[in-house]
């Protein structure tokens, strides 16, 4: 909970709790801790309608504390509760907290973003403090994977029918079918290639002073094979512009450059020639967009996915935009850095932005060639690290998030050659290969993607029981539904099956048609989505611009000089990607509530959808939104507008600073290329939505369905009636055996 305390303001309110101080109030009885939830959920942009709330205002009598009128006014008092929680004798538990917060969200009390904001502290605040060893623990997602298995193989023992069968089938198939990528980078000779060999266990990748791995190398688990992609027409006149990726041999180009990318089978064998810019011949690894690789290792049984880059310090930008995309989807991230080089500037960089504006959640870096160092300069190089980290992070005027940085961020080191050595040979000490420190990656590794507290495996593990709960919810209806046809008479059941047939159909067509005109209205929104982006990316222009200006005039009226360079690039810099994230931020914000309305008038708009259906729907719909929209935009370049800027200020006269302005205004407007963004906006939204409403599709499908399967067994109770009394009291043991056993399944389910 300490952790909490520490991380609440500077998330929640973007400022250290050290800052707030302290109030009094009136201590809450066990069962009235939730009020303490509500408080720490009001945000900034919430506070004004709570001051207007008379409810809210007696919440604060009861706590004895006066009113407010200001999210100011409130600071003091959540610092108190988080003092209170933290302490040692408080009985308020995170199952609570996140129970508190997820109704919160339910009533729209907080938005999603700030929902995802509470929730991933909580998540982090339950995570041990212990050493981390390379046992899985005990009921982590791995066990709790094997523990489902064994309940569908259980539940298909209570099915007969080859319809059932699949259904669990298709279940487990989802479960066993999901991937945990870990990105790998590192400026060119970090060691990334030698890392990966030795967690494969084998040589696979080459290593060199020179890029080695050809844009993106894909590494899964599947029978040793390889397929490359090379670069659209579109792709390949953009990077070929650059002398570094010039290619001499336009017969090579012609025959693997075209309109859609081409991709192409090779073995394992030539896989160097792809990838490697030594190996290559006529540099056709140039020509390469991106490699997939199947092996069979321990390391990728479990659906692990090894995602592989260029150096950070690769001279081709649009590959090196590719990668950062890449990136942005990995579930884990292990950043390589040679000890004997130190953090460079591009080390910094990347840590900062991926942990800032990527949003990854853990970075792992590994010091590489660590048998080339002592402990003592080890230690010097992470203290380094850390001192660089702070010294960007002030230069960017965010120094604020340095301990966010510092706690989200891991040391390890790897003699990565040694354990390759190692694990190549027969008859090697496992203390040998541990001494190398690849044992303390993989456990580290394995604790992110798969331990108890791993928040994508918590969230597969979470859907793949929605799936089978609402699998037996089903069967437990239609058990109830059989169960009560053995109550009718003949006449009944004919009566049953007119009236079944007469609407069944009539409703399905109407829901469908009804799905098909909220589609179309809702992908008409986009359009408005697209206006909106339009406006706030003039906006951003115009304040890049100003800001730029501002800094330019106050510079030379001060100095009688121009601004530093440096500074100028951080100010380009962080503007586009503070501006860029909190636009794709609202956009997607805007996109969900607009779907989230849909759901919520489901229930009165549809009939046909049972309270389960309708609760499935919404889980299905939660998850598809969880990923957050911003993800993935922060992968372009600012180095063309960049230079641009700095060639005007260079080439600008003193005092001539309208002229400057004007110049800004329109380099900026021209060179800032957002269309590229616009349309992966407009792409994602249109994406989504049709997502969503896959969703529905899916479920009318499944409802059609669920409607054939009671009229078959109100045809087959006709058909059977004459004969059912022989066999009526074993049909009805067995159906309130399956129904009992269901809901004890069940039971261990949500338990």
């Amino acid at each position: 909970m300490t952790e909490v305390s520490k991380n609440y303001f500077l998330l929640f309110h973007s400022r250290n709790s050290q800052d707030i101080t302290f109030a009094k109030f009136k201590e809450l009885n066990q069962d009235e801790y939730s009020i303490y939830s509500l408080v720490l959920s009001i945000s900034k942009n919430y506070i004004s309608k709570m001051i207007d709330m008379n409810s809210f205002q007696e919440l604060l009598e009861k706590m004895e504390h006066p009113p407010v009128s200001n999210i100011s006014d409130l600071l003091p008092l959540k610092n108190s509760i988080l003092a209170l929680l933290a302490s040692e004798d408080s009985s308020y538990d995170y199952k609570q907290v996140l129970e508190d917060i997820e109704y919160l969200r339910e009533e729209e009390i907080i938005s999603k973003v700030n929902y995802q904001k509470l929730l991933s502290l909580f998540h982090k605040a339950r995570k041990p403090t212990r050493k981390i060893e390379s046992k899985v623990e005990e009921n982590s997602f791995l066990d709790s994977k094997i523990a489902f298995q064994e309940t569908i193989k259980e539940l298909s023992t209570l099915f007969v029918s080859n319809n059932d069968k699949t259904s669990l089938l298709e279940i487990e198939d989802y479960l066993l079918s999901q991937r945990f990528s870990v990105g790998i980078t590192g400026v060119i000779n970090a060691g990334k290639s030698t890392l990966i060999n030795s967690l494969l266990g084998k040589e696979i990748l080459g290593n060199s002073m020179v890029p080695e791995t050809a844009n993106l190398t894909i590494i899964k688990e599947g029978k040793p094979s390889a397929h490359v992609s090379y670069w659209n027409e579109k792709e390949w006149e953009k990077i070929s512009a650059t002398t570094t990726n010039r290619m001499e041999n336009t017969s090579l180009v012609e025959q693997y450059i075209h309109k859609e990318s081409y991709q192409q089978n090779i073995s394992i064998e030539k896989m160097r020639e792809f990838t490697s810019a030594t190996a290559s011949k006529d540099n056709h690894y140039k020509l390469v967009k991106a490699v997939e690789l199947y092996q069979e290792a321990p390391f990728l049984s479990a659906g692990v996915e090894i995602v592989d880059t260029p150096g950070l310090d690769d001279p081709v930008i649009l590959r090196e935009e590719i990668s950062k995309e890449y990136l942005s989807q990995c579930d884990a991230m292990i950043h390589l850095m040679n000890v004997n080089q130190s953090a460079t500037q591009k080390d910094v960089e990347f840590i900062i932005d991926a942990l800032l504006y990527q949003k990854i959640s853990h970075l792992l870096i590994v010091l590489s060639h660590a048998d080339t160092v002592t402990t003592t300069e080890m230690e010097e190089v992470i203290a380094y690290t850390k001192s660089s980290i702070s010294s960007q992070l002030e230069a960017l005027g965010k120094s604020s998030h340095l301990s966010f940085i510092l706690q989200n961020i891991h040391f390890l080191p790897v003699s990565a050659k040694a354990a390759l050595a190692y694990r190549t040979q027969k008859d090697v000490q496992k203390e040998q290969i541990k001494a190398t420190g690849i044992l303390a990656i993989e456990a580290h590794l394995e604790q992110l993607l798969y331990g108890k507290d791993a928040l994508k495996a918590e969230l597969v593990l979470h859907k793949s029981k929605e799936k089978l709960r609402y699998f037996i919810e089903e069967q437990q209806a239609k058990d109830s539904y059989q169960l009560s046809l053995f109550s009718q008479n003949k006449e009944e059941l004919e009566e049953s099956l007119v009236s079944h047939q007469a609407k069944s159909q009539r409703a399905i067509n109407a829901l469908r048609n009804d799905i098909k005109n909220l589609q179309k209205t809702t992908s008409d929104y986009v359009e408005r989505l697209d206006v909106f982006l339009d406006e706030e990316f003039i906006d951003l222009k115009v304040l890049l611009t100003q800001r730029i200006f501002s800094d330019v005039q106050y510079t030379y009226q001060k100095s009688k000089k121009k601004p530093d360079e440096n500074r100028i690039k951080i100010i380009i810099a962080t503007t586009i990607k503070d501006g860029v994230l909190e636009i794709t931020r609202d956009c997607g914000y805007k996109l969900h509530k607009r779907c989230e309305q849909l759901i919520g008038g489901c229930q009165k708009r549809f009939e046909i959808l049972k309270n389960s259906q309708l609760n499935f729907l919404k889980t299905e719909f939660e998850r598809l939104f969880s990923e957050p929209f911003y993800k993935g935009f922060l992968t372009f370049s600012t180095e063309e507008v960049t230079q641009d800027v700095l060639q005007l200020i260079a080439k600008n006269k003193p005092k001539e600073f309208d002229l400057l302005h004007v110049n800004l205004n329109e380099t900026i407007s021209e060179k800032m290329d957002v269309e590229q963004i616009k349309t992966k906006a407009h792409d994602k939204s249109l994406a989504r939505i049709e997502a969503f409403f896959q969703l529905f599709y899916t479920h009318i499908e499944h409802i059609e369905k669920e409607e054939k399967n009671e009229e078959k067994m109100l045809e087959e109770s006709i058909r059977q009636f004459e004969h059912r009394d022989d066999s009526l009291e074993d049909s009805i043991s067995s159906l309130l055996s399956r129904k009992e056993k269901l809901s004890l399944i069940l039971q261990r389910l949500e338990a």
